[in-house]
């Protein structure tokens, strides 16, 4: 079955995604992630499981899945993905008040 999980929080070495239902502590699974068009497959194992709390990240739970196996090419993009991300919200301008 696949899924499309959003996105919380990512970094070099996992994800945070929200999802309808938990999955197994400790399970393993095939995951594919997209930044800006590249696609990359890899494994991951699932290390947090919570319930997510009202207004936290919607409803169901917040998985916490760590990278397995995953190319130092695919490591690479996502910290400059991240980066980037980062640096736009920064420059962004503010709107002038009103």
């Amino acid at each position: 079955m696949v899924e499309t999980l959003p996105i919380v929080n990512l970094s070099r070495r996992g994800v945070c995604v929200r999802s309808a239902r938990p999955l197994l502590m400790k399970s393993t699974s095939a995951a594919r992630l997209v930044l800006d068009e590249q696609v990359f497959e890899f494994h991951v194992r699932v290390r947090h499981v919570h319930v997510a709390e009202a207004g936290e990240a919607g409803n169901g739970y917040l998985l916490g899945l760590e990278f397995i196996g995953v190319a130092p090419r695919a490591l690479d993009e996502i910290e400059r993905s991240q980066v980037d991300r980062l640096a736009a919200s920064h420059s962004a301008p503010s709107d002038p008040p009103s």
